[in-house]
């Protein structure tokens, strides 16, 4: 799984080192169109682990045909009468779920390496929703390229102490890890699921100045790394070659996601056609929480031994 951290990095750096200004046109709406599949297209792949495996659905079919018909009206309403507030909810809600994700990753290792460790998923939380929290408090001429979709509230007294204790954080969570070390643990693939995603956080909310230093590597982080996961789980659960069990999950969000890209380009115009594209965005939080748990049915043939050979 190593590997799934580099393409939001590898943006992340393009962003930061080379000028974004000076990309051609085609790279620059390349990029974008790319974040856009990762970032709508992988909330379809969730339906090749419910809706479309017979024994997960037979096992929680209410909740699975329920949800949607819950969801669909909420969304609608959001839509349609405040949408300013649907976009502030929605933010935040990618922003916390790709934390969640990132933190599962970080216990596959755990799982993995035969070593649960509290402390360092406080850490990993921490190391993320803090420079979150600091966006809100940061000078206007670094949050004015990020849109209103966050809440925001310049203060840079705050922003400044916040940072420095942030710099506090960081310092303790290596502490820690060198406590470790000393005992002989080292666990490098739990310490880069706990780096990469604090690298990414801090980079955006502390340091990002516009789209490309801040939406593209979250939603390519988040997006890619799900897909692939779940083609992993794919192939596990129904013993499918790999290629055939990625290809499957790689289509799924490319197709869909350019579809769900062209059909809610205005969702003021179109604020039902919006919310029925988006419902599967909100299934895919709920029903994450479901079937990427520890004490799911299916996690002892998921969360193999054998992952020391994909991550290697």
């Amino acid at each position: 799984m190593a590997w799934l951290y580099l393409p939001p990095l590898l943006f992340l750096g393009a962003a930061h080192v080379g000028e974004p200004g000076l990309w051609t046109p085609a790279v620059g709406w390349g990029a974008i169109m790319f974040a856009n599949l990762c970032d709508l297209g992988h909330t379809y792949v969730t339906g090749w682990r419910t809706y479309l495996r017979p024994a997960e659905f037979r096992r929680t079919r209410i909740l699975y045909l329920a949800a949607p018909f819950v969801i669909l009206p909420v969304i609608y309403g959001f839509v349609a009468y405040d949408f300013e507030l649907y976009r502030n909810l929605t933010a935040y809600l990618i922003l916390l779920h790709a934390i969640r994700q990132y933190y599962g990753q970080m216990r596959w290792y755990e799982r993995l390496n035969g070593a649960k460790r509290p402390a360092a998923a406080y850490f990993m939380y921490a190391l993320c929703i803090w420079p979150l929290v600091m966006y809100h408090f940061s000078p206007p001429m670094v949050a004015v390229h990020k849109g209103p979709e966050i809440l925001h509230w310049p203060n840079p007294s705050l922003f400044a102490a916040l940072g420095a204790g942030y710099g506090l954080l960081i310092a303790s969570w290596l502490v820690y890890e060198a406590r470790l070390s000393l005992q002989g643990c080292h666990e490098w693939n739990r310490r880069i699921a706990i780096a990469v995603p604090a690298l990414l956080y801090a980079s955006v909310n502390i340091f990002g100045g516009d789209m490309w230093q801040t939406v593209v590597p979250l939603a390519i982080g988040h997006g890619f790394a799900y897909t692939a996961l779940t083609g992993l789980a794919i192939e596990r659960l129904d013993r499918r070659p790999r290629r055939s069990a990625m290809l499957r999950a790689l289509l799924t969000m490319g197709g869909l996601g350019a579809v769900m890209i062209w059909l809610t380009a205005d969702p003021v115009r179109t604020p039902f056609l919006f919310s029925v594209f988006m419902t599967p965005v909100f299934c895919h939080y709920l029903f994450d929480a479901r079937i990427w748990t520890g004490k799911h049915s299916e996690a002892p043939i998921i969360y193999t031994r054998d992952e020391t050979k994909v991550a290697s």
